[in-house]
């Protein structure tokens, strides 16, 4: 996969997430996701094992969204 095509489906599954943020809390609160083609693909508590779940379906780490679901919104203020 091409850098540019990689961008691109990382904005679509970042966008997809955050428009689905909260459905996706009530199923996968405190838990790391990995989005692929606005799906996600696998989840865990522990970032380690997701790595292990994505490498076990055949994904890279690298090429999917992998971002963590809090329980509540908020914002980072730097």
């Amino acid at each position: 996969m091409d850098e540019l095509q990689t961008l691109l489906e990382f904005e679509q599954n970042d966008r997809w997430l955050h428009e689905n943020i909260d459905r996706l809390r009530d199923k996968f609160a405190n838990k790391f996701v990995a989005v692929k083609n606005k799906k996600v693909i696998v989840y865990s508590a522990e970032i380690d094992d997701l790595i292990k779940k994505l490498e076990k379906k055949k994904e890279k780490p690298n090429e999917v969204l992998i971002e963590f679901i809090n329980t509540k919104d908020f914002k980072l203020l730097l």
